[in-house]
């Protein structure tokens, strides 16, 4: 951010060839800082620190005014910052709901995230129970989907004539418990 701070002050109008080379090198540089941090922010698993300190970075990275590379998405299609949550440059997309981080405040933006994310671990978690829900009425029990229940194909169990060792199977329960 200091280095580009300081290339700011280069005029456009500048006629020395480094000078202009040096500002637009900067430029690059921010624009690939601007999409780090925006990754940051899209990361489910990153600390409370981690996301103040990537708000506050890309908020003084954006009041730098770095000119936009039309050019930009076809530089991150095939490089390290494509990443699987990452339809176009700073739009993503997480358990359904895509998010252009570029359109807000970088404060909201990580809250925007951060709430689909959310959403997306209740809405799995909900799934998840309702189907061990509907598996536990249909009589299929919850050891038999850890395979912590193994049952040998006479029907007892570890292969065991332990008649306390068997499960109770209702004849309804044997014909539901493969669909």
């Amino acid at each position: 951010l200091k280095a580009c701070r300081r290339v700011q002050v280069i005029d456009d109008s500048c006629n020395i060839e480094i000078l202009i080379h040096v500002k637009k090198q900067a430029a690059e540089c921010a624009r690939e800082a601007r999409r780090e941090l925006e990754d940051r922010l899209a990361q489910d698993k990153i600390t409370v620190t981690g996301l103040l300190d990537s708000i506050r970075d890309l908020g003084e990275l954006l009041e730098l005014d770095i000119p936009h590379d039309p050019k930009e998405a076809e530089k991150v299609s095939g490089s390290r910052y494509r990443a699987a949550t990452l339809k176009a440059v700073g739009t993503y997309s997480i358990g359904g709901t895509s998010i252009n981080v570029r359109e807000y405040p970088p404060a909201l933006a990580c809250l925007l995230l951060q709430a689909a994310h959310f959403t997306s671990l209740v809405t799995s978690a909900i799934e998840e129970t309702d189907s061990t829900t509907h598996r536990i009425f249909e009589g299929e029990s919850l050891s038999s989907q850890g395979k912590l229940d193994s049952e040998s194909k006479d029907g007892t169990a570890n292969g065991t004539e332990d008649p306390s060792a068997q499960r109770i199977k209702s004849p309804v329960a044997n014909n539901n418990q493969w669909k």
